[in-house]
């Protein structure tokens, strides 16, 4: 779709920046890996990232071409057991919730996702001014 297709020209350069700072901190992370709001799949794909959630059927046919296992839920949700995953990350995801801030400290924190904050890390981008968090 339009978002996805942004990457491959006006936004190749962000994509490819995003990707290669993303990198450099996958060695660190324990896998299984899970993409809430994966989306197209696109970034889930270039990062090896095997797992992904999201609302929209039409972008998980998507990042199910991209080889993801997809699963239609969002992030809000909880579907998984505490321990499932090494790592979560929500790349480009932040700026599609009404209360990003208060999402992110709710949800991506351990609030939902799991009540013990057993997900070790969680890596979070989003733009225009991009940055990756991991707690």
């Amino acid at each position: 779709m339009e978002f996805d297709a942004w990457f491959e020209e006006e936004g190749k350069l962000i994509f490819d920046i995003e990707i290669k700072a993303l990198r450099e901190v996958l060695p660190i992370l324990s896998k299984p890996w899970l993409e809430v709001g994966v989306g197209s799949g696109r970034f889930a794909q270039a990062l090896g990232i095997e797992i992904g959630i999201d609302p929209s059927v039409k972008l998980l046919e998507m990042a199910q071409g991209r080889g993801i296992t997809v699963l239609r839920a969002k992030g809000e949700e909880r579907y998984f057991n505490e321990e499932t995953f090494g790592a979560v990350f929500l790349i480009m995801t932040l700026c599609f919730v009404d209360s990003p801030w208060e999402w992110y400290c709710e949800k991506a924190h351990g609030a939902s996702f799991t009540s013990q904050r057993k997900w070790k890390d969680t890596i979070s981008i989003s733009t225009p001014h991009s940055t990756a968090i991991r707690i």
